[in-house]
């Protein structure tokens, strides 16, 4: 998927970590992020996948097959 190539390695990192549904303060304990970083990445995931909410980011990574 095109839009999948504009993420970071971290970036996917958040991406996938969205997908599976947890909130931002367990992703950041996940990925050892702080919980600032992660709204920035879902921020900037909205943006990339010209998304408005959590659940279009978990459709565009499950449709790619990564979570």
């Amino acid at each position: 998927m095109d839009r999948l190539r504009l993420l970071s390695e971290r970036g996917k990192g958040v991406a996938v970590s969205v997908g599976r549904g947890p909130t931002n303060a367990d992703i950041a304990g996940e990925l050892h992020l702080s919980i600032p970083t992660v709204e920035a990445h879902v921020s900037r995931l909205f943006d990339k996948f010209e998304v408005t909410n959590r659940v279009q980011i978990a459709m565009v990574m499950h449709d790619a097959g990564l979570v």
